[in-house]
């Protein structure tokens, strides 16, 4: 598989979480080796006690949801969303609302938004687009970045840090409780970019 091509298999994801709903992740099948990164995530949807999907769930409009997202070493985690008719995008996290602050420890879990929110979404047409960052360091493209961002600057930003910082190799693992796990070479700063599409069914 060529760069590209690995890049392009995570374009489209979703979101999760909930301490009392949070579960944890299962034994993975494909542990990160000593030269890899590790970011993994899954979606919660508010039903029932909580039902953990990947982005190829099919979501509808009135879904409730959480993002949760663990990485697997000491790291600088960024989470960014833009609707599909908004002209920019808004920053999730770091957030002032959740506890949880960046450098995260590694294993360390977090569920945005915090406390009892949920996100939900609306009967718009188009997809939510979100863009999940993990760096060993922090990323100086979005320190002190607070609210939004415009798209084009968004964009931009984005594309400096994966022509800078993209590893020499990645992959994606999908486990049997709707986690996704992608790893990353440790080459240069180390850094996971992930971009998420959540499409309404």
């Amino acid at each position: 598989m060529t760069r590209r091509e690995a890049w392009l298999a995570i374009l489209g994801l979703p979101l999760a979480g909930c301490d009392k709903l949070w579960r944890p992740i299962a034994v993975d099948k494909a542990p990160a080796s000593n030269s890899e990164l590790e970011l993994d995530y899954a979606i919660l949807l508010n039903e029932g006690n909580g039902k953990l999907v990947n982005e190829k769930h099919k979501f509808q409009a009135g879904d409730r949801f959480r993002v949760q997202f663990r990485p697997g070493f000491p790291a600088y985690v960024y989470l960014a969303n833009r609707g599909a008719d908004e002209a920019a995008y808004s920053l999730l996290y770091p957030n002032a609302k959740i506890a949880t602050k960046n450098p995260m420890a590694a294993g360390q879990t977090v569920v945005v938004p915090g406390g009892s929110d949920w996100y939900t979404l609306d009967e718009k047409t188009g997809a939510e687009n979100l863009v999940l960052i993990a760096a060993a360091a922090p990323v100086a493209e979005f320190e002190g970045t607070d609210g939004t961002l415009e798209r084009d600057e968004f964009e931009r930003r984005v594309a400096m840090v994966e022509r800078d910082q993209r590893p020499r190799t990645f992959r994606r693992v999908e486990d049997k409780d709707e986690w996704v796990r992608l790893y990353a070479g440790r080459e240069g700063n180390g850094v996971i970019v992930a971009r998420m599409s959540i499409s309404r069914g």
